[in-house]
Formats: structure tokens, sequence, C-alpha cells
């Protein structure tokens, strides 16, 4: 498997922990974890002054969240190019199985999956292939 950096984008620390677990067995590493979109902003730009093998792969990102959601943060990251440039692999990770959610997911052209929690080590494996 290539070198995957995961970084997760979800309030839910319980959530938090089970992904990380997952991720640690599936890659040996452990994630970046921010609590809302526009932390997940803040890293993501600070990332830009890091070699880019330090840049994050893949993104799992929570859909409802305190201060910036899931929605919101995609329509910021696309607005900066030097980010939406690197080509991160998005998948949204939600408990929500509404069509309005994943219709508006369908939007977004970095989204790569749509994830519905709990999420399982196949279907992790499977985004992290992509």
């Amino acid at each position: 498997m290539k070198k995957v950096r995961v970084l997760l984008v979800d309030d839910d620390d319980i959530q938090n922990y089970l992904t990380t677990r997952l991720l640690r067995n599936q890659l040996t590493t452990v994630p970046s974890v921010t609590h809302n979109g526009l932390e997940a902003l803040k890293y993501l730009e600070s990332q830009l002054q890091q070699p880019s093998d330090y840049f994050p792969t893949h993104v799992l990102l929570d859909i409802n969240m305190p201060v910036m959601d899931g929605f919101t943060f995609l329509e910021k990251l696309s607005a900066i190019r030097e980010i939406s440039e690197r080509r991160m692999r998005i998948a949204v990770l939600s408990s929500s199985q509404r069509d309005e959610d994943k219709s508006t997911v369908s939007r977004f052209g970095q989204v790569t999956h749509f994830l519905e929690k709990p999420l399982t080590p196949e279907k992790l494996k499977e985004f992290l292939q992509s």
C-alpha cells in the first residue's frame, strides 16, 4: 500500500478513538485529528508549509459538527487552490442516512466515498486503497 496519511475530522471523541484504532491496525500510523471543519482548514493550511510528504492523502470527514460543519468545510476547501490541487481523497463519514445529505455530498467532486457510521475495517480498507 502506498504511503497514506489520514486527517480525521470529527467532533465525537469516542468515534475518533475507534477510527484511530482501526487506522492503526491497517496503517500502523496515527491519524491527525481535528474536531471541526475550521480546525481542519487551519491544519491543512499549516501543512502547506511542510514538505508534501506530510500532507494528508486521505480525509475522513463528519458532516454534523459545531463551529464549521462538513458541508461548509468542503465549500471552503474547494476555494483554496493550493489545497484542492493536492487531490486528497475525502470520505464523508456520517451516521446520517438522509438522501439530502448524500445528494449534497455528491456535488463535491473531491468526495470519493460516503461511509456510514460505524466504520468497519472493510469500508476503511476500501477507502484507503482508492
